[in-house]
């Protein structure tokens, strides 16, 4: 891997703010041939498209190609052909994608991608049932996942999952009763909720069985946080 876990959470999460003045966008178009272009000579192994609107036209350029280990796009509208063509990629190992809503289908296309390392995808319609899809992937280490149909059990599914260390979960409405099923997951080292419907004794519990995990809640540490820090501008 080229990168440190650490590295991991914090790319591939987007907590990195950009700085200073904005600054004219270029075309999307232009932008992916680019860097495209540097991927072939072996320079570059991310793509990262912000600006714009990312449709399957213009991800086809992609299709196929090697060396591509990364991909940000910021405002997907992309179909179930865009999504085919992501997860086509022979070298992805991470995902970031925003912007219209990924469903059930969706997410099973995008589970083709068996390589994936990270997956970062904050705007789902996702269900337990899709969730499911997400054991097969045994490499996976971060998962990032915004839905309001997750449940409880998510969190079960969650444990069956072999390499994950680092798990945000967004507007799920998450309990204490699923915090439960995390007292026993010790390889996980980081995890985010952000609405959830969890209580502080259900936090503290969670923190009682286990000491070292880094925890953070609507974007905030945990008042035990063991590894509590300060951000500075990453949040």
């Amino acid at each position: 891997m080229r990168v440190s876990l650490l590295s991991l959470l914090l790319a591939a999460a987007g907590l990195t703010s950009l700085a200073g003045c904005r600054q004219e966008q270029p075309d999307l178009g232009d932008l992916l041939s680019q860097q495209l272009a540097e991927v072939q000579q072996g320079d570059r192994w991310e793509i990262d498209l912000r600006g714009g609107p990312v449709d399957d036209a213009l991800l086809a350029r992609m299709k196929g190609h090697a060396g591509i280990e990364k991909v940000t796009i910021e405002h997907s509208v992309l179909t179930d052909r865009g999504l085919q063509i992501l997860a086509d990629l022979p070298d992805l190992q991470q995902l970031v994608l925003r912007g219209e809503a990924i469903d059930d289908d969706g997410l099973g296309i995008l589970c083709k991608a068996s390589g994936l390392l990270v997956l970062n995808l904050p705007n789902t319609t996702v269900t337990n049932a899709g969730f499911d899809q997400l054991l097969q992937f045994e490499n996976l280490r971060f998962l990032r996942l915004g839905s309001a149909a997750l449940t409880d059990d998510c969190l079960l599914r969650v444990t069956q999952l072999p390499k994950l260390r680092f798990l945000h979960l967004i507007h799920a409405p998450l309990t204490d009763e699923g915090l439960q099923h995390l007292h026993q997951f010790s390889q996980l080292e980081s995890l985010y909720l952000d609405g959830s419907r969890t209580s502080n004794e259900g936090i503290l519990e969670l923190l009682e069985h286990q000491p070292r995990l880094h925890l953070h809640l609507d974007q905030q540490h945990a008042d035990r946080d063991p590894n509590k820090h300060d951000h500075g501008t990453d949040q």
